[in-house]
């Protein structure tokens, strides 16, 4: 398990902190088996900007492309 927690104290609501393009980097090498969050917030903010959609889509890309 990998702990990513470079982005405390940032707003979830933007795609550009280096934790979460860990994250999005690490599903597209096939090294991500789960996510896991404390709270959805931590992914994403609000509708408009939604990670974690991003997040979704990357792990299905990944998938179908495996």
């Amino acid at each position: 398990m990998t702990v990513i927690d470079d982005d405390l104290g940032r707003s979830g609501s933007g795609v550009s902190r280096s934790g979460f393009e860990k994250l999005l980097s690490a599903i597209c090498e096939g090294r991500v088996g789960a996510v896991f969050a404390i709270e959805v917030p931590r992914l994403a903010r609000n509708g408009r900007d939604w990670p974690l959609q991003k997040v979704a889509n990357v792990a299905l890309e990944h998938a179908a492309g495996a």
